[in-house]
């Protein structure tokens, strides 16, 4: 089972990465130099041209000492200030003024790989996918923020005076001009390194936002989200993971602010076919699909905010409060094509975590909840939490509207209890239990890595060692558990609301001692690495 939990992550997310990748792989030539440069300034002359005797003074001896004074002192100042890069960023055969050189340390991003490896759960603890990914966002952030912005002057030019020794990648950015990643560089301190950063005019896409009454939307943010081409379903995933990008690195070029008319531009888009989402209110957004770059004249009509309301109760009409509902537009929804339609629920949850979608609600004890600033459209209304069955139902709203969907039944299903102890009888607390079904195939194995991910079929075992995992169907399962410093067990063809509870006596595990020395060193001890069985 955990093997084909991994391979189908592990397959969705080089899915992603790949396209990612050549998305935003250098779209030109990115001809570059390294090596030294000349470092004298042409526009300075040497002391030995400049200076000369004074008025009625006679060239001599300490007259020359004083001059090669003078062209000693200057030297070690041309010395001390001399950079690390020099280069300059040009288009269409121009410099480009106001363009943002950021260098990011290969070596850092060595670093971000290790970290991000490292938030993943050792020893087979179940990962937390929604944490994961909250944790990847928060090193995405750390790693932007490490790096180095030079500013290119008036005629493209800019310099580097100071960094670590190493590789460097570098991504440009220009207003007016498509953003370029994947110019490498080197720095050295006994030598000047050059580089020429070639970029490509920006498409455009510009228009106005308006009210449902026509009237402009001043200070509204439009963000163009990019359609890759030729992914049927997917696509949805890489838009919102570009968009993710976008909004930890680049921080402009797919981004506009209305002005007091509603109007605006958009001018460094990469030629291709784009989704407009316009907010100026947290959670209400509008959306203007496929409008192609080299598109004036769009407009996208942004109103005021509506609001949904329910009831949750149980089969006996009672109601159920504390339970987490989540809401998404229809539209964002992610239709696969039929041979990977087992999929669809995992892509979606994914789809999800890394997408808009109103703050989570949470029914109150009368079973009541209520999500507002919503924008207009077609709402799935779903309910994936442990100890439930999942719940669907579809709503309508639009602009500034008030709807209630009436009550929403859930069915707590059925439910698998038990109790983990060590080999000597006591009762293990923290340890993770997994239910998943007996018979899978390819058509459930979607659904089933979507329970995995969601942990709707998860649970912890107390401090006496019991557990309990709800919200089951009637059908077979293999119940599997897993704890820090123990061998893995499980249980197989347990029935979903079975009286009888299962009972796991889990084994120490084995210990593996050993030492980790430097290559090439003997017996140098290297602290720090990690080492994994």
């Amino acid at each position: 089972m955990k093997r084909k939990i991994l391979t189908g992550m592990v397959l969705a997310i080089a899915i992603v990465g790949i396209i990612t990748f050549f998305f935003l792989r250098d779209s030109g030539s990115g001809d570059y130099v390294l090596g030294g440069v000349d470092q004298q300034d042409p526009g300075v002359e040497s002391a030995a041209e400049t200076a000369g005797p004074g008025a009625g003074e006679k060239p001599g001896a300490e007259t020359s000492g004083e001059t090669g004074e003078e062209e000693e002192t200057a030297g070690e100042e041309e010395e001390a200030t001399q950079p690390l890069l020099v280069g300059r960023v040009v288009g269409e055969g121009q410099g480009i003024a106001g363009a943002n050189v950021r260098l990011y340390s290969t070596g850092e991003i060595e670093v971000l790989m290790n970290r991000v490896e490292r938030i993943v759960p050792q020893g087979g603890q179940m990962p937390d996918i929604p944490a994961l990914l909250e944790a990847v966002r928060g090193e995405l952030e750390r790693f932007r923020t490490m790096g180095t912005v030079v500013t290119t002057d008036d005629a493209g030019r800019f310099e580097l005076l100071e960094g670590a020794p190493g590789g460097y990648f570098i991504l440009t950015i220009a207003d007016g001009w498509i953003f370029k990643y994947g110019d490498v560089v080197s720095i050295d301190p006994e030598r000047t390194a050059e580089v020429t950063i070639q970029l490509e005019r920006g498409s455009r896409i510009s228009g106005r936002v308006v009210s449902t009454s026509g009237l402009a939307v001043p200070g509204a943010t439009v963000i163009a989200e990019y359609r890759p081409p030729g992914l049927p379903g997917i696509g949805k995933i890489v838009r919102r993971v570009l968009r993710m990008i976008n909004g930890e690195f680049l921080k402009g070029p797919f981004e506009a602010v209305t002005a007091e008319d509603g109007s605006f531009s958009l001018d460094s888009l990469p030629p291709g076919l784009y989704d407009l989402a316009a907010s100026r209110i947290e959670g209400v957004e509008s959306r203007l699909e496929l409008v192609q770059s080299g598109t004036d004249g769009a407009v996208v009509v942004l109103g005021g905010p509506a609001s949904l309301r329910g009831f949750l109760v149980d089969g006996d009409d009672l109601p159920v409060g504390g339970v987490v509902i989540d809401l998404e537009p229809i539209e964002e929804r992610i239709t696969l094509p039929p041979l990977a339609a087992g999929f669809g629920d995992l892509a979606n949850t994914f789809n999800h975590y890394l997408g808009y979608t109103p703050a989570k609600a949470v029914s109150s004890s009368d079973g009541s909840f209520i999500y507002r600033q919503l924008g207009a459209g077609k709402y799935r209304v779903s309910i994936q939490q442990p100890g439930l069955l999942p719940t669907v139902k579809e709503a309508v709203v639009d602009w500034e509207q008030n709807v209630s969907i009436g009550l929403v039944r859930v069915n707590r299903g059925k439910t698998i209890s038990g109790i983990v102890r060590s080999e000597d009888g006591s009762p293990l607390e923290g340890a993770t239990i997994i239910a998943t079904p007996e018979s899978s195939n390819f058509l459930t194995m979607g659904t089933m890595i979507n329970d995995f991910a969601t942990a709707r079929l998860q649970a912890d075992s107390a401090a006496d060692g019991t557990f309990s995992i709800k919200g089951l169907r009637r059908k077979r399962y293999k119940v599997s558990v897993t704890k820090m410093g123990f061998a893995p067990a499980s249980e197989k063809n347990i029935l979903g609301g079975s009286e009888e509870p299962i009972e796991f006596a889990l084994k120490r595990g084995l210990t593996v001692k050993g030492r980790v020395l430097l290559a090439g060193e003997e017996d140098q001890p290297l602290a720090g690495a990690s080492v994994e069985a």
